[in-house]
């Protein structure tokens, strides 16, 4: 099969490395958060030929480098920011300050509850997730973990099931309490033997795939809680994964070396967009021919091989499309031996 077209637009606004992406539910916005200690938005022209795009908003004033940004999951005015110190909730029409600032020490990831009420946050301080009230910026409890770490979160369906991945390289999964004041872990999916450092649902909640430091991708089948494929020749430790908002295509990206693409949940090789390194992948949630990703500069790793502070780039590849329309995703060839 013949690899897809690709067209590439760099953004330029964060002085060091772009940590987390995330999407407006529109598709016409993207915000990114970086070790610079801030968060931008860009309002993004899907066509392929467009010029580059100015940050339209800077969220400053963050304390540190920001490792996660979320937005919420049915308003395109609100996101929330992540460091290791505080969780903070940002409405786009004021942005000067956030309305709410939420202390959780040791933070690492986060997901919001497909409701939009609860951002649900882990530590590797405290061993636990926190899930937080973003209306009232307060904490309603926490799930604790007792012999692992927790790392990536993601919410399943309606927000009844978190997974967690852990420093095992397991993933938990837990049954959230229906008021979000804590939760109570119901399985374990193991599928690592290093840190499980990325986990990314589709949008239908069928196929999870999560990815590790043992640079390896895994694809579960959710209903089964059984692993259905893994991705072969990844080189490097993954430090994100994402599902193209059609389930055709999962996006990998690796702490050295390019973005990969494959068919989901097949994990057949599509394509791959050249970048020195990656730490955030995101298709956009409604044209699933764009994809975003975190681009270092070239000079991140020097001439000993050490990963360095050195800036990044927000990239977005445009897939098998020269103009505004939507290029084709890969089959979910997959399926067939459900």
């Amino acid at each position: 099969m013949e690899p897809p077209k690709i067209a590439r637009r760099d953004l330029a606004g964060h002085r060091k490395a772009v940590l987390s992406l995330a999407w407006s539910p529109n598709g016409r916005r993207l915000a990114s958060a970086s070790a610079d200690e801030s968060v931008r938005t860009w309002a993004i022209d899907p066509s392929a030929g467009a010029k580059p795009e100015r940050s339209e908003i800077s969220l400053l004033g963050q304390g540190g480098p920001v490792v996660a940004v979320e937005w919420h999951p049915k308003r395109d005015d609100q996101v929330a920011s992540l460091t290791d110190k505080y969780l903070r909730i940002w409405d786009l029409r004021a942005a000067s300050k956030p309305t709410h600032a939420i202390s959780i020490g040791g933070a690492s990831h986060m997901s919001w509850h497909p409701d939009g009420h609860v951002v649900a946050v882990s530590s590797y301080k405290q061993n636990d997730i926190t899930f937080a009230d973003v209306r009232k910026g307060a904490v309603l409890g926490q799930h604790t973990f007792h012999d692992q770490y927790p790392g990536p979160v993601k919410f399943l369906g309606n927000g009844s099931v978190l997974l967690v991945g852990c420093t095992t390289g397991d993933i938990d999964v837990v049954r959230v309490r229906h008021d979000c004041r804590g939760g109570e872990s119901v399985a374990t999916l193991q599928g690592h033997v290093q840190d499980c450092t990325a986990i990314a649902v589709d949008a239908r909640s069928d196929y999870v795939a999560s990815a590790g430091y043992d640079a390896l991708v895994t694809f579960w089948d959710i209903a089964a809680a059984t692993a259905v494929a893994t991705v072969p020749a990844i080189e490097y430790a993954v430090t994100s994964v994402d599902f193209s908002p059609d389930g055709a295509r999962l996006a990998i990206a690796q702490e050295k070396g390019p973005i990969v693409v494959v068919a989901a949940p097949s994990g057949r090789r599509e394509a791959e967009v050249d970048a020195a390194a990656s730490h955030a992948v995101r298709w956009n949630p409604r044209h699933p021919h764009i994809l975003a990703f975190g681009s270092d500069s070239r000079d991140v790793w020097n001439a000993e091989g050490r990963h360095t502070d050195a800036g990044g780039t927000v990239g977005l590849a445009f897939f098998g499309s020269s103009g505004g329309g939507g290029g084709g995703g890969g089959d979910r060839s997959g399926r067939g031996g459900r």
